[in-house]
């Protein structure tokens, strides 16, 4: 009971999480589906470092025109406890759509990124992995050859912005409805 007054408190103080409340009840095990609120399967979870701000900016921009949104989790999502959010915010999205950068191999952004990687994989959602030019291939996790194919991006230049903006629109499109 305690939990659940907590999580209200919560909602009350941020109007913002009534919208990505669903129902209570956890899944049984990885593979059961968390059922969703109506309009949760619209987004893509974006699995990224908050330090990022350029590869932010370019994905928002890249799902402009869509009728899906983009899931972006800055630092500790509130509402509960950052995992059981997480893993709930990627079980209700469409996809996963993960930026590796200098950025996302520092601190403890990596193993966060590795840990929504799982959660992906766990919950049979499609994963889709950009990796900045300059990352040596040594630099990645050595799972994410196993999960999926990773294409290469950069945001320093415009013709670079433009192309990672129609990759990610192209990836978005091609998801099932």
């Amino acid at each position: 009971m305690d939990r659940y007054l907590l999580r209200l408190e919560s909602i009350y103080e941020r109007p913002d999480l009534a919208r990505e409340i669903v129902v209570e009840e956890k899944p049984r095990g990885p593979r059961e589906r968390v059922q969703a609120h109506s309009d949760a399967t619209s987004t893509i979870f974006i699995s990224h470092s908050s330090q990022d701000e350029d590869v932010i900016r370019v994905v928002k921009q890249a799902f402009d025109e869509l009728d899906l949104t983009p899931l972006f989790n800055e630092r500790h999502p509130a509402g509960g406890p950052p995992v059981e959010i997480l893993v709930e915010r990627i079980a209700n999205s469409k996809a996963l759509f993960a930026f590796f950068t200098f950025n996302s191999f520092s601190g403890t952004t990596r193993d966060w990124i590795v840990f929504e990687l799982g959660a992906a994989k766990a919950y049979d959602k499609p994963i889709f992995a950009w990796v900045q030019k300059a990352v040596g291939k040594d630099s990645l996790p050595k799972l994410l050859e196993q999960l999926t194919i990773y294409r290469p991006f950069e945001v320093q230049s415009n013709q670079g912005t433009i192309e990672l903006v129609k990759d990610v629109r192209q990836a978005a499109k091609g998801l099932p409805r």
